[in-house]
């Protein structure tokens, strides 16, 4: 379908003007962002919807994703960090975020260079969910 991203960010615009304390309807919107790699808009929804509701794993999960891609490795690492401590301890989540976390780590000690993207996440970055 032809200009269907520019349908659905308006789509999901409009929705947030209807219900502007939803951070789902931000981190669908954040999501829309990512795939046409607008990370800076994506960033700032999820920043809003981190706000409107702080224990949402999956916001900090997505702004993780983004932080790797604005190359801001700390804020990144952060991210990751307070997702791990949303998601049940010892959970296949916790798994998966503290592998991505000791990777991060363990990448940025080697290299001495700023990480871009969590661990096993493919090329083309959507609106990442944690299993």
């Amino acid at each position: 379908m032809q200009n269907a991203d520019v349908w659905t960010t308006a789509t999901y615009q409009k929705a947030i003007t209807l219900d502007p304390v939803n951070p789902n309807l931000r981190l669908n919107l954040a999501g829309v962002y990512n795939s046409q790699g607008k990370y800076d808009n994506a960033r700032q929804e999820l920043e809003i919807a981190a706000q409107l509701k702080p224990d949402l794993a999956n916001t900090f999960y997505n702004l993780a994703y983004v932080y790797g891609y604005l190359k801001d490795p700390t804020k990144q690492i952060a991210a990751l960090k307070t997702t791990l401590t949303l998601v049940k301890a010892g959970s296949d989540d916790a798994k998966k975020v503290q592998t991505e976390l000791d990777n991060l780590n363990h990448n940025q000690i080697e290299s001495n260079t700023p990480p871009t993207t969590p661990a096993n996440q493919n090329s083309s970055p959507q609106n990442n969910q944690l299993p």
